[in-house]
């Protein structure tokens, strides 16, 4: 079978110069999917902390570099980052954001009723 670009184009009628987008756009899909499951994520939450600290400092270059010899990706380290401060906000906020969840929950099912 032939994949040519041009095969594919013609056969899709889709312009060629939108393929290429639509591959590098595939190739980071597939990227995201492998940094779920590698397993960078089987490590325990003091390991992802230290990661986080060791590369907090880092530069794009240097951080890629580091990502490539711990074997982890970038994507992976913000996670874990973002992670640790939502497990360091206080207490208060946490129970503030589920009251106002709850709050909302109840005002849409007062308008659900409503409605009926």
């Amino acid at each position: 079978m032939d994949c040519s670009l041009r095969y594919i184009s013609d056969e899709l009628g889709i312009p060629r110069a939108t393929l290429p987008g639509w591959k590098k756009s595939f190739a980071l899909l597939i990227n995201d999917n492998e940094a779920i499951n590698t397993p960078a994520e089987s490590r325990t939450p003091e390991e992802k902390f230290a990661v986080v600290l060791e590369s907090a400092t880092l530069s794009e270059v240097e951080l890629n570099e580091y990502c490539r010899e711990k074997g982890v990706y970038p994507g992976q380290i913000k996670a874990w980052r973002e992670a640790c401060i939502r497990g360091n906000q206080p207490q208060d906020k946490q129970l503030r954001r589920k009251g106002n969840y709850q709050h909302q929950k109840r005002k849409i099912n007062a308008l659900g009723n409503a409605v009926r």
